[in-house]
């Protein structure tokens, strides 16, 4: 619940944070990509996923996916951002807290 998910030029959906079942934040990230014979297939995006947080967003401009705001839980709320510079087969390269590869 609370995740966010930008979709990529190339037709890859990634879909990272939001709460869990107990309610506590997630610190997940995941891929949905669509192979070449029309199967569709989830992948955990390998690599330090942003700090746990939902209700936050995501968007990718060009290769490069923002991650910004969010909550933490407790009332808490995050302002970092994360920008993440990602190549053509969900490796994603990052300068910061995410690194997916």
């Amino acid at each position: 619940m609370y995740a966010a998910a930008a979709p990529r030029a190339d037709g890859l959906l990634l879909l990272c944070g939001g709460r869990g079942v107990d309610s506590t934040p997630l610190a997940d990230a995941f891929g949905l990509a669509r192979h070449r014979d029309g199967r569709w297939e989830w992948a955990a995006a390998p690599g330090e996923a942003p700090t746990a947080r939902y209700q936050h967003a995501v968007t990718f401009v060009g290769t490069r996916l923002h991650v910004s705001g969010g909550a933490l839980g407790g009332g808490a709320s995050c302002s970092g951002r994360f920008s993440i510079s990602c190549s053509a087969h969900l490796s994603i390269a990052c300068s910061g807290h995410l690194s997916i590869s």
